[in-house]
């Protein structure tokens, strides 16, 4: 919980600047390492039973607000949010209190370099207003139409609807778009992008190699390091200098990011879902979301969003 937020409704205000002094130059190459992934949109009210919520969410978060209003805290801060306003959350706990009758737009993606260092990351609760950024919801409401027509009613469900790789290139495309137009806005509130330079090809290996790391198989790092001609000792430091952890934290939060989405997107037993992510009970598995979310997986399977389908 956190108390009101007062008069001042946003921790970073939105301070218009030059974009040509936030551009960054680096090798072209590097962007081809950008993670950009799309994991909800929908518009719709918020049900009753969503309007108090405490959550988990691992992925950023852009809402809207069509009609109403609510109070939004995560990590860095807290923030008000009016009607015809934008909020930005990062990833984490959060909690929200909306008024009754708000109606939303909201987006859940990713947007960040290997290891899952944010593109804008560290800022506080941001609020933009639409009438001064009307791409954002130009865009945005494209995508969800486009979401819409393909995939009916699936709200946070979108992940594990199936489809055909048209679709998915269409859906990826409308992103992008939105995406462009959000970049624009970061830089004109003076938000510069954390500069990800030159990468050791090992760490870049060391990180392709675990983001397709089976869940239920044991993680051995000495074996990681032999493929890279390192040490483990060597293949710490290396992780941790380019992506500020270990190859065992990197695995845990990919491990958690999927826990999390598997609850809240499937029907699957939990039981199952444990034993598919490696753990050998049920205990197990709820102990573990329990030190990293402060939630059992009951809870994150309740609180699939703003709406409960």
């Amino acid at each position: 919980m956190f108390s009101p937020f007062g008069e001042n409704r946003s921790i970073l205000q939105a301070m218009p600047t030059s974009s040509h002094k936030l551009i960054q130059k680096i090798d072209y190459a590097i962007f081809n390492h950008l993670q950009t992934r799309l994991v909800w949109v929908y518009e719709d009210e918020v049900l009753p039973i969503n309007l108090h919520l405490d959550s988990f969410i691992p992925e950023q978060t852009a809402i809207y607000i069509l009609s109403g209003g609510g109070t939004f805290s995560d990590g860095n801060g807290v923030a008000e949010v009016r009607e015809g306003e934008w909020i930005f959350l990062s990833p984490g706990r959060r909690h929200h209190d909306f008024s009754e009758g708000s109606r939303i737009l909201s987006l859940h993606f990713a947007l960040c370099w290997p290891g899952g260092q944010l593109l804008y990351d560290g800022h506080a609760p941001l609020v933009l207003k639409g009438e001064e950024n009307p791409r954002l919801y130009l865009q945005a409401q494209r995508l969800n139409r486009l979401v819409e027509s393909k995939f009916p009613q699936a709200l946070t469900r979108l992940r594990s609807f199936k489809g055909d790789l048209k679709t998915h290139l269409r859906i990826h495309q409308k992103f992008l778009a939105w995406l462009s137009v959000y970049l624009q806005a970061m830089e004109q509130c003076g938000l510069i992008p954390s500069r990800f330079g030159r990468i050791d090809p090992r760490a870049l290996q060391a990180v392709k190699t675990i983001d397709q790391y089976p869940f239920d198989k044991a993680f051995h790092g000495r074996e990681l390091a032999q493929t890279l001609g390192l040490s483990v000792s060597q293949l710490d430091r290396l992780f941790i200098k380019t992506f500020g952890k270990t190859p065992r934290g990197y695995l845990e939060e990919r491990k958690l990011r999927a826990a999390i989405e598997r609850l809240r997107s499937s029907s699957e037993p939990i039981k199952q879902i444990a034993f598919e992510m490696g753990f050998r009970s049920l205990s197990h598995f709820s102990t573990w979301l329990r030190r990293l979310t402060q939630y059992s997986p009951k809870e994150i399977r309740l609180h699939r969003g703003w709406r409960i389908p």
